[in-house]
């Protein structure tokens, strides 16, 4: 994560979410319409993906303040636990 990718407003924030609301929907209508299990596990890995990077994304715009140097770090553990 990059100091030019703040700061991240709140807007941007939600639009993230109602792409992933989006995603997860489509997740319904795949198993719906017997989709492969390879596709749904496909749009599964991109749900994840989208999550992590928010997760990422709500920590950093929260965090901006914190004089932190394992900031970075931390943001990547957090990342990798979402």
């Amino acid at each position: 994560m990059t100091n030019d990718q703040l700061p991240i407003s709140k807007k941007e924030l939600t639009n993230r979410v109602h792409r992933i609301k989006g995603q997860i929907e489509g997740i319904e209508k795949m198993l719906l319409s017997d989709k492969t299990c390879l596709e749904i596990v496909q749009q599964i890995a991109a749900i994840r993906a989208a999550l992590a990077k928010l997760g990422g994304l709500v920590l950093v715009s929260s965090c901006k303040t914190v004089s932190d140097i394992n900031l970075e770090k931390k943001i990547q553990e957090l990342t990798k636990l979402l």
